[in-house]
């Protein structure tokens, strides 16, 4: 055999099991990424075992029994991320901090701006656990779900109103830092950080105008 030859089929064979080695470097690192996104999921749910998205129709700020202000976000759920079956789809409670009382004598009234973060007729992904008894009130609003929760994260969610006027260039949702150019990059992070996918989703049926339900709710 001549010595090109050999060397020919010695560079073959090298190249082989650097190929072979690459391939098995992207395994692992795959397989490194999925466990990582299932640590970072138990983390996330033992401190928040309720995750959903949903847009706020209501706000009413209240006298806390510790003196403090809060108030109650009342958000329709339209996608759950995890939680289901203990909340379902549909109207629930999110207490927050804050808030601004324009008559102490009354428990619960509208307040005169958001709070915490949210705002009325907007989206969010919220991050909630069951809300400790010390934040409830016994004039609590009525809604779909009985549990009362309160938000420890949130990703706020662009309205699509204001990104269609102001700039292509606006992110569909940010959360702390990070931005995320439409919602199905949002989806996909989730999915690949956190192992966290949508377990149920309202229907077009259910979808309501955010307008009408805040109207609606203020007219009761």
């Amino acid at each position: 055999m001549k010595i090109a030859t050999k060397i020919i089929i010695v560079f073959l064979i090298i190249n082989s099991l650097l190929i072979l080695s690459g391939g098995n470097c992207s395994a692992q690192q795959i397989k490194q990424s999925s466990s990582q996104a299932l640590v970072n999921k138990k983390r996330t749910i033992n401190r928040n075992p309720f995750i959903f998205e949903g847009i706020v129709i209501q706000q009413k700020c209240y006298a806390a029994k510790n003196g403090g202000i809060l108030t109650c976000n009342v958000i329709q759920i339209t996608k759950i991320f995890n939680g289901s079956p203990k909340i379902k789809l549909g109207s629930i409670k999110v207490i927050t901090t804050g808030g601004h009382l324009e008559n102490d004598t009354s428990p619960l009234i509208e307040p005169s701006d958001s709070w915490a973060g949210f705002y009325p007729g907007l989206t969010y992904i919220v991050f909630g656990s069951v809300a400790d008894s010390a934040l409830l009130t016994n004039n609590m609003i009525d809604t779909d779900n009985i549990l009362s929760l309160q938000q420890h994260d949130l990703i706020s969610i662009t309205d699509v109103k204001n990104k269609t006027l102001n700039s292509k260039d606006v992110p569909a949702a940010n959360w702390h830092s990070k931005t995320f150019k439409t919602l199905d990059n949002l989806y996909i992070y989730l999915k690949d950080n956190y192992d966290l996918t949508i377990q149920e989703e309202a229907s077009s049926k259910q979808s309501i105008t955010p307008a009408d339900n805040i109207k609606q709710k203020k007219q009761k």
